[in-house]
This record gives structure tokens, C-alpha cells and sequence, in this order.
């Protein structure tokens, strides 16, 4: 639970809870995949680079072929702007098959280097991948600061209406309207 509560703050924009709940994780359990997966992300969002890659090497003595890991690294060296080996790390992480994270935050990672580099179409090719093996997440893709410069894209646009539409088909269908969430409170 701690784990997933890491996920929600990051894509709510509270990288300092994310990186909170993601060290509770791992205080309870080092040796946790997932998170320790996960640890840079918070860092990376808030800029504290260093720090960042100082995580990212112990994860990576874990799972020194986790493309999430390998996209990491690209987005490290995409802030700092080596778009090119950025760029050469998100193509190698975005054809990896040996993910035991969920392949689709690795997927978002490299939209985001692909977007910090100046490759929209490469950025939302890589969003509409990783929507369909699991991160739909329109929110976390619209408010994400690394995508800033696709936000206005007509194909963007196109995905988060799309992405929309099935979040409230799918709410929807499991009657998760305000009224009956209200009404189970109760």
C-alpha cells in the first residue's frame, strides 16, 4: 500500500510525498523491487539529479536490466540536455522485454525524454503505449512537467480526449458515481 500511495502523490505532483512513502517502503523492506525501482523518480521530478543517480545505481545492482532503470537515466540526461544519448537510452528502454516492473511507467519515462528532446510524435507514441499496456492515467500525463511541451499537440489532445472518455465509460460502468461512493460511506 505504502508503494502505491508513492505512485498516486508522483502523479498527483507531490514528488517529496512520493519520494516519502517510496523510503517508508523501503524501510520496511530494502530489498522491495518495485520500489527501489521507483526511488528516482521523485528525485528526478524535483531536480535533485544527483541524488537521483546515486538511486538509480542501487537499483540498479537489483535489476541492472530494468528499461524503467534505463529510462531513468535517459531522463537524468535529457534534463541536463544530452538529448542525444537521452534519446539513445529511451529507444533501448522502449524495445526492452525483461521489465519486472510494470512496463508502462517505463514507457511514460520515455515519453518524457522523447518530449524534452524535441520528438513529439516519438513522445505520444510512447504515452499511447503505455495507456494501452496499463497507464491510462490522463491526469498523470496532462499534468506532468516533462511533457510540458507537448501539451498542446493535436495528437496529445487527441489521446487525453480519448483517455477521458474510457476513464468515464469505465466509471460508468462500475457505478463509481459521487452519490453511490457518498452512499457507501454511510
Amino acid at each position: 500500500p505504502i508503494s502505491i500511495s508513492g505512485f498516486v502523490a508522483q502523479y498527483e505532483g507531490d514528488y517529496e510525498l512520493a519520494d516519502h512513502y517510496i523510503q517508508q517502503s523501503l524501510a520496511r523492506e530494502p530489498a522491495f523491487i518495485h520500489a527501489n525501482i521507483q526511488a528516482p523518480v521523485p528525485h528526478i521530478y524535483l531536480g535533485n539529479l544527483g541524488k537521483a543517480r546515486e538511486v538509480l545505481h542501487r537499483a540498479r545492482q537489483m535489476t541492472p536490466e530494468e528499461p524503467q532503470l534505463t529510462a531513468c537515466e535517459g531522463l537524468i540526461l535529457a534534463c541536463e540536455g544530452n538529448f542525444k544519448r537521452a534519446e539513445e537510452l529511451a529507444n533501448e528502454a522502449a524495445v526492452s522485454k525483461r521489465s519486472v516492473h510494470h512496463f508502462h511507467h517505463a514507457l511514460h519515462t520515455v515519453a518524457e525524454i522523447f518530449a524534452i528532446c524535441g520528438k513529439p510524435d516519438k513522445a505520444i507514441h510512447a504515452l499511447k503505449r503505455s495507456a494501452e499496456l496499463g497507464l491510462s492515467n490522463y491526469r498523470a500525463f496532462e499534468n506532468d512537467p516533462h511533457l510540458r511541451s507537448i501539451r498542446q499537440h493535436l495528437d496529445f489532445l487527441s489521446l487525453m480526449r480519448d483517455l477521458r472518455r474510457d476513464c468515464e465509460q469505465l466509471r460508468i460502468e462500475l457505478d463509481l458515481s459521487i452519490s453511490h461512493q457518498s452512499a457507501a460511506r454511510i
